[in-house]
Formats: structure tokens, C-alpha cells, sequence
């Protein structure tokens, strides 16, 4: 678990009396976790949170990056991005962006391909997450609205044969759209 402290903010505030684990952390953590779960190993870093979160990922040869979701950080947030944005385009890792506790298991997923390979390796990790597991999922393709988007069929066959490859998810469980764009 990895928490960037602001580059402007005394590391101190949350470092405590110089103990091995921050008691912030700790606090938030107990507060969150059952009693019984294995305890994440806990760092603290001062600088830039994309920059310190993607130096985390790669020294710790990490498979996946999970953010919470963003909250607003003023004016140049839109101008820089938010820090989920800027890890997303620094990242080679797969990274999760959560927004809030799952209630139980997803019952209805939508997933959203440009046809592209990495739109693919998305849809292929998130079954190999679980998250599809129980889940009624949509494929969704958007497109122009012109005539000619309209007459195009291979973004529904390329939808269908990533259906296809959601194997072992049963094609009863699975719908495909190609949504046009009406300008």
C-alpha cells in the first residue's frame, strides 16, 4: 500500500515519530480491514503522486496498479490531468480505478472497445480478475453516425469474436452494441 504525501506537506504529518509503520496508515487501515486479513506491506513517499505511484510499480515489478477515484486538485487538474489520468499515460502496467466498495458481485459490466489490442487485453484482464464472473456483460462499440459507420459490420463482428474469446462466460450472459454518434 503506497501513500504520496504532497510535495509541500511535511512527510512528519504523516510519519509520526519515526516508527516502522506510519500511524496515519495504520489507523486508516484498521478502520477498513477485517481484523483477520493479511496485513499490505505499507510505504510513504514525498513527491509527485503519478511520478512516486509509477516508481513504486516498477521497482516492485507490480502486475497492476490500483487508484482510487480521483477527486478535483484545482484549476491545472484539467490542464495536467488528474493523477489517474497521468499514471494511466505513464503506465505499462494494467491499471483498476475504483470509486467505491462493491456492494457484492458485479452483476452488470459494460465494457467499452475501440476493437483495439489493448481494448482487448482490458476485457481479457478483467475476466481473469473475476469481475466477470457471475456478471451480465455489454460490449459496446461507438462509432460515427455518418452512412457509411451505419453500413459497417466489422465492429460488430469484431465485438462478437471478443465475446468469443470472454471464454468460459457463457455467450448467453454477453450482448454486443455498436452504438452510432449523432452529431
Amino acid at each position: 500500500m503506497l501513500h504520496v504525501v504532497d510535495p509541500e506537506v511535511s512527510a512528519a504529518l504523516v510519519l509520526g515519530d519515526g516508527g516502522t509503520e506510519p500511524p496515519v496508515m495504520t489507523e486508516w487501515l484498521d478502520a477498513r480491514q477485517p481484523a483477520d486479513a493479511v496485513r499490505p506491506e505499507m510505504l510513504i513517499r514525498k513527491g509527485e503522486p503519478h511520478t512516486e505511484i509509477l516508481a513504486a510499480a516498477e521497482a516492485g515489478d507490480h502486475d497492476l496498479i490500483v487508484l482510487g477515484a480521483s477527486r478535483s486538485r484545482g484549476p491545472l487538474a484539467g490542464l495536467l490531468g488528474t493523477t489517474i489520468q497521468r499514471v494511466l499515460r505513464g503506465s505499462t502496467r494494467p491499471v483498476l480505478s475504483v470509486r467505491q466498495q462493491p456492494q457484492g458481485p458485479y452483476r452488470r459490466v459494460l465494457i467499452a472497445s475501440d476493437l483495439s489490442d489493448p481494448a482487448d487485453l482490458a476485457a481479457q484482464t478483467a475476466l481473469w480478475l473475476g469481475v466477470l464472473d457471475s456478471a451480465r456483460i455489454r460490449l459496446v462499440h461507438a462509432t460515427g453516425g455518418d452512412a457509411a459507420a451505419a453500413a459497417d459490420t466489422a465492429p460488430e463482428a469484431g465485438l462478437r469474436a471478443l465475446a468469443a474469446r470472454l471464454d468460459p462466460v457463457p455467450s448467453d450472459r454477453i450482448e454486443v452494441s455498436v452504438l452510432l454518434a449523432v452529431c
